[in-house]
């Protein structure tokens, strides 16, 4: 498979790039670079990072309880966020793996949904 080095459409045949018209070269050596550069260069587009579920739930649950004015409900949702925030922490360490701002996000709530229980319930 050959590319145009203009371009980068793949070369079906011909002196002129289909697409933009350049004037191709006939010898092996220009179009086996073109290949290789092409090959390397998808070998060395970087990989698209995930973002870790539990920091994506955990943050969720740390929202929830504004709408809920069970004082049991609450307890039960701000310690499963804790939870999995803490869990996805751990993952995002050892996977490199996004999430780190959603589990910043939902600890600041946590703290925020804790002092309003208290100013609620106490």
């Amino acid at each position: 498979m050959n590319y145009c080095p203009n371009c980068g459409v793949e070369i079906t045949g011909g002196k002129f790039c289909a697409n933009c018209g350049m004037k191709l070269s006939t010898d092996d050596t220009s179009a086996k670079w073109v290949e290789s550069s092409t090959a390397e260069y998808a070998m060395n587009v970087a990989p698209i990072k995930a973002t870790n579920p539990l920091c994506v739930a955990g943050f969720v649950l740390s929202i929830l309880p504004i709408w809920i004015s069970n004082k049991i409900f609450i307890i039960v949702y701000l310690i499963t966020a804790f939870l999995l925030l803490i869990g996805g922490l751990i993952i995002i360490r050892k996977t490199n793996e996004n999430g780190l701002g959603l589990a910043v996000a939902g600890f600041i709530l946590l703290v925020l949904q804790l002092m309003s229980f208290y100013g609620r319930f106490m």
